[in-house]
């Protein structure tokens, strides 16, 4: 009978963890961007409630607007909490260098065009494994032009081209420069480069 009552409070035990876990991932919102300023990243702390859902907005002013008329922003929210982020950062190289050498981090710089191919290459970030390396590192998405000096100097002849740069080398050493890649490659150089740099 002893041990009926022990199984008997594991099972209600891991009933109430997959309980307590679901209701948390019931308060948060649906999106990532607010639907009223949609270059906003929504505060997963100010919402409202739209047909059975909760939608993340940016600001109490524009959770005031959308109470208002959600009508008018309702089309704006796309369900896409919880899915991977592309990076975000700097437009110079220096900048990006700049950014990894205050926290000491690996700097990614992405020397893009407007092609398939750096679409294709820019997808790889969202790969479940490379998306947390890359948003680990200090990066930069930078506009490739044959002749400028940025390309010169780290010797990129064609977009799309991803230079990992150690920033607390004086100067910042390129530890790898890649054109082509799977989400396994990139993985393997993302997670290699930082070991260099003890991360």
């Amino acid at each position: 009978m002893k041990l009926f009552h022990r199984f008997a409070a594991v099972g209600l035990s891991a009933a109430f963890v997959v309980t307590l876990a679901a209701a948390q991932d019931a308060k948060k919102p649906v999106n990532k961007m607010c639907p009223v300023m949609t270059d906003h990243k929504v505060d997963v702390e100010v919402t409202v409630s739209y047909k059975g859902k909760l939608v993340g907005v940016c600001c109490t002013a524009c959770q005031k607007k959308w109470n208002a008329n959600p009508g008018a922003y309702a089309a704006n929210v796309k369900e896409d909490f919880g899915a991977p982020d592309m990076p975000e950062g700097a437009t110079t190289v220096k900048d990006a260098i700049e950014g990894g050498k205050a926290g000491g981090y690996l700097t990614a710089v992405l020397f893009a065009d407007k092609s398939a191919k750096t679409d294709a290459f820019l997808k790889l970030f969202l790969d479940p494994g490379v998306n947390p390396e890359i948003l680990g590192c200090a990066y930069g998405k930078i506009e490739y032009k044959k002749d400028s000096e940025e390309a010169k100097t780290y010797k990129v002849t064609a977009a799309p081209t991803l230079i990992l740069i150690d920033p607390t080398k004086q100067p910042a050493a390129v530890l790898k420069t890649i054109t082509s890649a799977t989400a396994k490659s990139l993985l393997k150089d993302l997670q290699d480069a930082k070991e260099k740099l003890g991360k």
